[in-house]
């Protein structure tokens, strides 16, 4: 939120035409960069709970597989 205000306040005060094109692109372009450090998080994050979901599940699978496997 802070850098939307940062990047208003800098638009503001932009002289000329090159200057506010360098400074939307700018804004952009660290944007994305931000978006996409986010992204990797998630998918870390993602993995990371996937991984410790699915070990207790397989444990229990495997558990009631040889349960019936015993029975028969």
């Amino acid at each position: 939120m802070n850098s939307g205000f940062d990047y208003a306040k800098s638009l503001a005060g932009a002289k000329t035409l090159a200057e506010f094109v360098e400074l939307q692109s700018s804004y952009i372009r660290n944007q994305f960069e931000v978006f996409a450090g986010q992204a990797t998080e998630i998918q870390e994050l993602t993995k990371k709970i996937a991984t410790d979901t699915s070990g207790p599940l397989k444990d229990q699978m495997t558990k009631s597989f040889e349960t019936v496997r015993k029975a028969s």
